[in-house]
Protein backbone atom coordinates (compact mmCIF):
# COMPACT_ATOMS: atom_id res chain seq x y z
CA UNK A 1 0.00 0.00 0.00
CA UNK A 2 0.92 3.46 -0.94
CA UNK A 3 0.25 6.83 0.81
CA UNK A 4 1.53 10.15 -1.19
CA UNK A 5 1.06 13.23 0.77
CA UNK A 6 1.59 16.85 -0.34
CA UNK A 7 3.01 20.16 1.35
CA UNK A 8 3.83 17.62 4.21
CA UNK A 9 4.79 18.77 7.59
CA UNK A 10 7.67 16.57 8.30
CA UNK A 11 7.79 17.44 12.11
CA UNK A 12 4.94 15.23 12.29
CA UNK A 13 6.98 12.14 11.05
CA UNK A 14 10.75 13.75 12.52
CA UNK A 15 11.59 11.77 15.48
CA UNK A 16 12.32 15.26 17.70
CA UNK A 17 8.62 16.71 16.18
CA UNK A 18 11.24 19.01 14.14
CA UNK A 19 11.21 20.56 10.87
CA UNK A 20 9.52 22.49 7.66
CA UNK A 21 7.17 21.28 5.38
CA UNK A 22 7.76 18.82 1.79
CA UNK A 23 6.75 19.27 -1.48
CA UNK A 24 5.68 15.19 -1.31
CA UNK A 25 6.29 12.81 1.26
CA UNK A 26 5.50 8.94 0.47
CA UNK A 27 5.77 6.07 2.29
CA UNK A 28 5.11 2.69 0.88
CA UNK A 29 5.04 -1.21 2.52
CA UNK A 30 5.19 -3.21 -1.27
CA UNK A 31 8.73 -3.37 -3.16
CA UNK A 32 7.45 -3.39 -6.50
CA UNK A 33 5.31 -0.48 -5.72
CA UNK A 34 7.63 1.58 -4.10
CA UNK A 35 10.06 1.10 -7.41
CA UNK A 36 7.36 2.10 -9.69
CA UNK A 37 6.96 5.50 -7.69
CA UNK A 38 10.46 6.24 -7.09
CA UNK A 39 11.57 5.76 -10.74
CA UNK A 40 13.27 8.53 -12.52
CA UNK A 41 12.23 10.54 -9.54
CA UNK A 42 14.94 12.54 -6.84
CA UNK A 43 14.39 11.43 -3.44
CA UNK A 44 15.18 11.27 -0.10
CA UNK A 45 14.96 8.02 1.97
CA UNK A 46 14.31 8.34 5.62
CA UNK A 47 13.54 5.73 8.40
CA UNK A 48 12.21 6.36 11.78
CA UNK A 49 14.22 9.22 11.75
CA UNK A 50 16.21 9.13 14.98
CA UNK A 51 19.49 10.18 13.64
CA UNK A 52 17.65 12.84 11.74
CA UNK A 53 17.55 17.03 11.85
CA UNK A 54 15.15 18.31 9.00
CA UNK A 55 17.21 21.66 9.10
CA UNK A 56 14.57 23.40 6.58
CA UNK A 57 11.40 25.35 6.31
CA UNK A 58 10.29 24.06 3.14
CA UNK A 59 11.96 21.61 0.85
CA UNK A 60 11.07 20.44 -2.44
CA UNK A 61 12.30 17.49 -2.44
CA UNK A 62 10.14 13.81 -2.50
CA UNK A 63 10.69 11.97 0.76
CA UNK A 64 10.69 8.47 0.90
CA UNK A 65 9.63 6.02 3.85
CA UNK A 66 9.63 2.03 2.94
CA UNK A 67 7.81 0.72 5.68
CA UNK A 68 8.12 -3.27 5.06
CA UNK A 69 8.89 -4.25 7.75
CA UNK A 70 9.36 -8.47 7.05
CA UNK A 71 11.84 -11.61 7.71
CA UNK A 72 12.47 -14.17 5.85
CA UNK A 73 14.48 -16.90 7.14
CA UNK A 74 16.55 -19.46 5.35
CA UNK A 75 18.54 -22.24 6.40
CA UNK A 76 21.76 -20.22 7.84
CA UNK A 77 20.87 -16.59 6.95
CA UNK A 78 17.55 -14.03 7.17
CA UNK A 79 16.90 -11.39 5.03
CA UNK A 80 15.01 -8.96 6.85
CA UNK A 81 13.09 -5.62 5.17
CA UNK A 82 14.81 -2.01 6.24
CA UNK A 83 11.27 -0.74 7.40
CA UNK A 84 11.61 -3.21 10.63
CA UNK A 85 12.65 -1.63 14.12
CA UNK A 86 15.40 -3.06 16.00
CA UNK A 87 13.70 -3.79 18.89
CA UNK A 88 10.97 -6.00 16.99
CA UNK A 89 13.76 -7.48 14.88
CA UNK A 90 15.66 -8.89 18.40
CA UNK A 91 11.83 -9.65 19.76
CA UNK A 92 10.71 -11.87 16.37
CA UNK A 93 14.73 -12.96 16.44
CA UNK A 94 14.71 -14.27 19.98
CA UNK A 95 11.58 -16.22 19.74
CA UNK A 96 13.52 -18.25 17.02
CA UNK A 97 16.62 -18.55 19.33
CA UNK A 98 18.34 -16.65 16.88
CA UNK A 99 21.12 -14.25 18.67
CA UNK A 100 23.27 -11.03 17.97
CA UNK A 101 20.73 -8.37 18.28
CA UNK A 102 20.16 -7.89 21.80
CA UNK A 103 21.85 -5.10 22.65
CA UNK A 104 21.03 -3.42 19.32
CA UNK A 105 17.16 -3.08 20.19
CA UNK A 106 17.51 -0.63 22.65
CA UNK A 107 18.74 1.63 19.94
CA UNK A 108 14.99 2.90 18.70
CA UNK A 109 15.59 2.92 15.16
CA UNK A 110 14.67 0.78 12.11
CA UNK A 111 16.92 -1.25 10.55
CA UNK A 112 18.02 0.68 7.37
CA UNK A 113 19.20 3.41 8.90
CA UNK A 114 20.88 1.05 11.35
CA UNK A 115 22.61 0.11 8.38
CA UNK A 116 23.65 3.31 6.86
CA UNK A 117 24.97 4.74 10.50
CA UNK A 118 26.58 1.56 10.79
CA UNK A 119 24.43 1.63 14.44
CA UNK A 120 26.37 -0.16 17.53
CA UNK A 121 26.22 -0.48 21.22
CA UNK A 122 28.87 -1.65 23.61
CA UNK A 123 29.77 -4.93 21.86
CA UNK A 124 27.75 -5.35 19.01
CA UNK A 125 26.97 -3.80 15.66
CA UNK A 126 24.79 -4.13 12.86
CA UNK A 127 27.67 -4.91 10.05
CA UNK A 128 28.83 -8.35 12.88
CA UNK A 129 26.43 -10.77 11.16
CA UNK A 130 25.62 -8.63 7.96
CA UNK A 131 26.20 -10.26 4.78
CA UNK A 132 24.88 -8.29 2.07
CA UNK A 133 22.49 -5.45 1.16
CA UNK A 134 19.55 -5.17 -1.66
CA UNK A 135 19.31 -1.49 -2.12
CA UNK A 136 17.06 0.65 -5.16
CA UNK A 137 20.07 3.07 -7.00
CA UNK A 138 19.80 4.43 -10.21
CA UNK A 139 16.79 2.80 -11.28
CA UNK A 140 17.32 -0.35 -10.37
CA UNK A 141 17.93 -3.34 -7.38
CA UNK A 142 21.18 -4.03 -6.94
CA UNK A 143 22.93 -5.74 -4.77
CA UNK A 144 25.97 -4.62 -2.21
CA UNK A 145 28.40 -7.22 -0.62
CA UNK A 146 29.07 -6.07 3.51
CA UNK A 147 32.96 -4.99 2.21
CA UNK A 148 31.46 -2.19 -0.67
CA UNK A 149 29.78 -0.58 1.92
CA UNK A 150 32.71 0.91 3.02
CA UNK A 151 31.96 0.39 6.68
CA UNK A 152 33.59 2.29 9.54
CA UNK A 153 32.63 3.31 13.52
CA UNK A 154 28.98 4.44 13.10
CA UNK A 155 29.51 5.33 9.44
CA UNK A 156 29.23 3.91 5.90
CA UNK A 157 29.08 4.93 2.29
CA UNK A 158 25.36 4.89 2.17
CA UNK A 159 24.78 8.37 3.53
CA UNK A 160 23.51 9.91 -0.11
CA UNK A 161 20.16 10.87 -1.41
CA UNK A 162 18.40 8.92 -4.46
CA UNK A 163 19.37 5.74 -2.49
CA UNK A 164 16.84 3.50 -1.05
CA UNK A 165 17.86 0.05 1.21
CA UNK A 166 15.04 -2.74 1.05
CA UNK A 167 16.70 -5.14 3.21
CA UNK A 168 19.65 -6.93 4.34
CA UNK A 169 21.28 -10.62 4.95
CA UNK A 170 22.50 -11.42 7.67
CA UNK A 171 24.23 -14.97 9.19
CA UNK A 172 21.64 -16.75 12.14
CA UNK A 173 24.09 -17.56 14.82
CA UNK A 174 21.76 -19.52 17.67
CA UNK A 175 21.55 -18.98 21.31
CA UNK A 176 19.58 -19.09 24.30
CA UNK A 177 16.40 -17.63 24.69
CA UNK A 178 16.71 -17.08 28.17
CA UNK A 179 20.16 -14.56 27.91
CA UNK A 180 19.39 -13.32 24.38
CA UNK A 181 15.97 -11.71 26.39
CA UNK A 182 18.77 -11.16 29.61
CA UNK A 183 21.40 -9.47 27.73
CA UNK A 184 18.55 -6.69 26.76
CA UNK A 185 17.29 -6.37 29.72
CA UNK A 186 20.81 -5.26 31.47
CA UNK A 187 21.71 -2.90 27.86
CA UNK A 188 17.91 -1.68 28.37
CA UNK A 189 18.42 -1.10 32.33
CA UNK A 190 21.97 0.78 31.59
CA UNK A 191 20.08 3.00 29.13
CA UNK A 192 17.11 3.92 31.25
CA UNK A 193 19.79 4.83 34.38
CA UNK A 194 22.17 6.90 31.70
CA UNK A 195 19.95 8.66 28.77
CA UNK A 196 16.55 8.62 30.64
CA UNK A 197 15.47 12.53 28.99
CA UNK A 198 12.34 14.53 29.22
CA UNK A 199 13.35 16.16 26.08
CA UNK A 200 13.03 14.44 23.15
CA UNK A 201 17.20 13.77 21.53
CA UNK A 202 18.74 11.96 18.33
CA UNK A 203 21.25 10.47 20.56
CA UNK A 204 25.11 11.27 20.15
CA UNK A 205 25.93 14.60 18.49
CA UNK A 206 28.76 12.97 17.36
CA UNK A 207 31.17 10.41 16.86
CA UNK A 208 34.10 9.09 19.82
CA UNK A 209 37.13 8.66 18.13
CA UNK A 210 39.90 6.08 19.52
CA UNK A 211 41.87 9.26 20.84
CA UNK A 212 38.69 11.05 22.13
CA UNK A 213 35.29 10.28 24.27
CA UNK A 214 33.38 13.43 23.26
CA UNK A 215 30.76 13.51 26.19
CA UNK A 216 33.71 13.52 28.55
CA UNK A 217 35.04 16.48 26.65
CA UNK A 218 32.18 18.35 26.41
CA UNK A 219 31.41 17.90 30.55
CA UNK A 220 35.46 18.77 31.34
CA UNK A 221 34.52 22.04 28.96
CA UNK A 222 31.58 22.70 31.37
CA UNK A 223 29.36 22.45 28.77
CA UNK A 224 26.89 19.71 30.58
CA UNK A 225 23.27 21.22 30.83
CA UNK A 226 24.32 23.74 29.16
CA UNK A 227 20.85 25.83 27.90
CA UNK A 228 21.33 26.94 24.62
CA UNK A 229 17.58 28.62 24.05
CA UNK A 230 14.44 27.50 25.83
CA UNK A 231 13.63 24.72 24.02
CA UNK A 232 17.07 23.34 23.02
CA UNK A 233 19.82 22.24 25.63
CA UNK A 234 22.68 19.88 26.34
CA UNK A 235 21.59 17.24 28.72
CA UNK A 236 22.75 17.48 31.92
CA UNK A 237 23.11 13.49 31.87
CA UNK A 238 25.68 13.12 29.02
CA UNK A 239 27.11 16.18 27.21
CA UNK A 240 27.44 14.39 23.95
CA UNK A 241 23.53 14.46 23.54
CA UNK A 242 21.52 17.39 23.32
CA UNK A 243 17.60 17.69 24.03
CA UNK A 244 14.99 19.22 22.25
CA UNK A 245 11.48 20.24 23.22
CA UNK A 246 9.28 19.10 20.32
CA UNK A 247 8.38 21.60 17.57
CA UNK A 248 11.44 23.53 17.94
CA UNK A 249 12.92 25.41 15.59
CA UNK A 250 15.19 23.44 13.50
CA UNK A 251 17.93 26.47 13.49
CA UNK A 252 18.02 26.70 17.18
CA UNK A 253 19.15 22.66 17.61
CA UNK A 254 21.56 23.51 14.13
CA UNK A 255 23.05 26.21 15.66
CA UNK A 256 23.97 24.69 18.89
CA UNK A 257 25.62 22.05 16.85
CA UNK A 258 27.30 24.25 15.33
CA UNK A 259 28.51 25.64 18.98
CA UNK A 260 29.93 22.52 20.08
CA UNK A 261 31.33 21.95 16.54
CA UNK A 262 33.55 25.03 16.73
CA UNK A 263 34.39 24.45 20.70
CA UNK A 264 35.11 21.00 19.76
CA UNK A 265 37.49 22.22 17.04
CA UNK A 266 39.17 25.36 18.79
CA UNK A 267 40.09 22.66 21.87
CA UNK A 268 41.25 19.40 19.88
CA UNK A 269 42.62 21.45 17.23
CA UNK A 270 40.93 18.84 14.75
CA UNK A 271 37.12 18.07 13.23
CA UNK A 272 35.09 15.92 14.77
CA UNK A 273 32.78 14.21 12.75
CA UNK A 274 28.51 14.25 13.54
CA UNK A 275 26.64 11.39 14.27
CA UNK A 276 23.73 13.27 13.45
CA UNK A 277 22.91 13.86 9.89
CA UNK A 278 21.77 16.80 8.63
CA UNK A 279 19.19 17.23 6.17
CA UNK A 280 19.11 21.28 4.46
CA UNK A 281 16.72 22.45 1.75
CA UNK A 282 19.03 21.09 -0.78
CA UNK A 283 19.44 17.61 0.46
CA UNK A 284 21.80 15.65 3.12
CA UNK A 285 24.87 17.48 4.09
Amino acid sequence: MIKIYHNYSISRKSYIHVGGRVKTYCECDDLYESIKYLKNKDFISIGNTSKILFNFSYCSKLFFCFTNKKIVFFKDVFFAYSGISLYELYFRLKNKNITGFSLLATIPGFLGGSIVNNSSFKEQCISDLLIKILVFQDNKLIFLSKEELNLSYRNSSLKKDNLLIIGGYFKIIKGSKENIKKEFLLANKYRLEKQKFTFNSLGSTFKNTEKYQIGKILDNLSLKGYIFSKSVKVSPLHANFILIKPYSSSKDVNNLIKFLEKVLYNYLGEKISKEIQIINKDGRE
